[in-house]
């Protein structure tokens, strides 16, 4: 549901229209000296909150695996996956990061950007995300239909093409958004309210 998450109107300025390159956190105060499963949850949930100010809105799956790959372990085992929700839960408790289904946001900063991905994974992209780069497309080019929709909106990610699953998903951000009344279809056509 996108009304569980504040979003603010695009004022029109140029860099919150822009679709920025994906970055990676990359200090994030974990190294594959430490060992994971003897530091304390506080300590983690600071490098948990260390990944989300860089990468918010980031799926749980993508912040394990950041986890994973700082300290070198060879793959996401449960005792890996329950230490990482573990200090989700505490960096949820203690305010910094907001979670909402499978994602994380930044709890000081709910501006989301659209982002280009090397391997874009639909599954793995916030709905904010994906109503954000809707919005993007009909900013910028008049006349999509609903049959276009979905290809525009993909490209903003770093699809080359789209399958039936990622176009599905983004339609079904669309669905919401014209329930929320941010966008109408008129004769085919996609347009902002």
């Amino acid at each position: 549901d996108l009304h569980s998450f504040p979003t603010r109107r695009s004022s029109g300025s140029r860099d919150e229209d822009e679709i920025i390159d994906y970055v990676q956190a990359d200090d994030i105060g974990l190294t594959p000296q430490n060992d994971l499963y003897a530091m304390p949850i506080p300590k983690v949930a600071k490098s948990i909150k260390a990944i989300v100010d860089v990468e918010g809105p980031i799926h749980v799956k993508e912040v394990t695996a950041r986890v994973k790959d700082c300290c070198n372990i060879k793959r996401a085992g449960s005792h890996l996956k329950k230490t990482v929700n573990s200090a989700i839960g505490e960096a949820e408790k203690s305010g910094d990061i907001i979670k909402i289904g499978d994602f994380l946001y930044d709890a000081s900063n709910n501006n989301v950007i659209v982002r280009k991905r090397d391997k874009p994974n639909i599954e793995l992209i916030s709905d904010e995300e994906i109503a954000k780069s809707i919005e993007l497309v009909l900013i910028h080019k008049s006349d999509v239909t609903t049959k276009q929709i979905a290809k525009e909106t993909s490209r903003n990610f770093g699809f080359k093409s789209t399958s039936k699953k990622t176009a599905s998903r983004i339609n079904g951000v669309l669905d919401l958004m014209i329930a929320n009344n941010r966008v109408k279809i008129v004769n085919d056509y996609v347009e902002l309210n």
